[in-house]
């Protein structure tokens, strides 16, 4: 079996249960670190891409060389059709290649909300076997709008787009991966977002805490659907 590529795109930003995922599946995987300048290899070798998170927005790639490559690897990986998962970052850089805006979501959106499946996303198979609505993490300011060809597969009350899929590429707003554990260290190193919106990292974790299982089982169905799809 291909190995599954994973693309990290800040220190502290990684794949999270995707992982455990993975190991518990035997599936075997390779992450590169791309805010390191790690050369990305070419998604033809690979089984799926996924793309995670990164505190900079889809705007500031020109002042980047790392995000330059990465855009420049999004792209070749959606013109050969090789199954791609981006989460929040990695979901906007999709949006972006496939020629929808990034823009600024009317509020941060830091913690845990419900969602809710949209009509579409009732019938996806990206989403089967999930209920009409169920708890996410999240920790973004940009959002995408959809691209051309996709519909918005998932919505909430801080932010109206948060998931599309065209053929074998997806994108997603929040983090399905979040792992309890590592979020102390979110906040610690955003703390100043955590200010800015009027939380603690107590409230973060907190929120977090009740739904853990929850969520950590909705990424594996989730990660099962997207495999299949492959």
């Amino acid at each position: 079996m291909k190995p599954v590529l994973i693309l990290q795109n800040h220190e502290i930003e990684s794949a999270g249960t995707i992982t455990d995922y993975l190991t518990e599946h035997t599936m075997p995987f390779e992450v590169v670190n791309t805010w390191r300048g790690e050369l990305i290899p070419d998604s033809q070798d690979y089984l799926a891409s996924v793309v995670m998170g990164c505190p900079l927005s889809v705007s500031e790639i020109p002042n980047h060389e790392f995000l330059k490559h990465l855009y420049a690897f999004v792209s070749r990986t959606i013109r050969a059709n090789r199954p791609y998962l981006g989460i929040c970052f990695g979901g906007q850089i999709l949006a972006r290649v496939m020629g929808a805006k990034v823009e600024r979501n009317p509020e941060k959106e830091i913690g845990t909300f419900r969602h809710r499946l949209t009509a579409d996303g009732q019938s996806d198979p990206l989403f089967r076997g999930f209920p009409p609505d169920f708890p996410a993490f999240h920790w973004h300011s940009d959002t995408f709008r959809i691209p051309f060809g996709a519909t918005n597969l998932v919505e909430s009350d801080k932010c109206k787009n948060q998931a599309f899929r065209i053929g074998k590429a997806v994108g997603l707003q929040f983090h399905f991966e979040a792992d309890l554990a590592k979020l102390p260290v979110w906040c610690e190193v955003y703390a100043p977002e955590l200010v800015e919106v009027g939380l603690t990292a107590e409230a973060v974790s907190s929120g977090f805490s009740p739904h853990a299982t929850e969520i950590r089982a909705y990424n594996y169905t989730l990660l099962d659907n997207f495999f299949a799809l492959t």
